[in-house]
């Protein structure tokens, strides 16, 4: 995974604590094919922001 350009860190942002308990649940990249490019803790983090 490419490293992340840093970014304004919002209150909605999930915690290390949550973050631990939620990539659990994120199915692993399927091997072969294109590897995955984008952060899916920066995906959550968009999806939270808060409109």
């Amino acid at each position: 995974m490419t490293s992340m350009k840093q970014r304004k860190a919002y209150n909605s942002d999930l915690t290390q604590a949550q973050w631990v308990r939620v990539r659990k649940l994120i199915p692993q990249a399927k091997s072969g094919g294109h590897p995955r490019e984008i952060c899916i803790r920066e995906i959550l983090h968009a999806i939270f922001l808060p409109g």
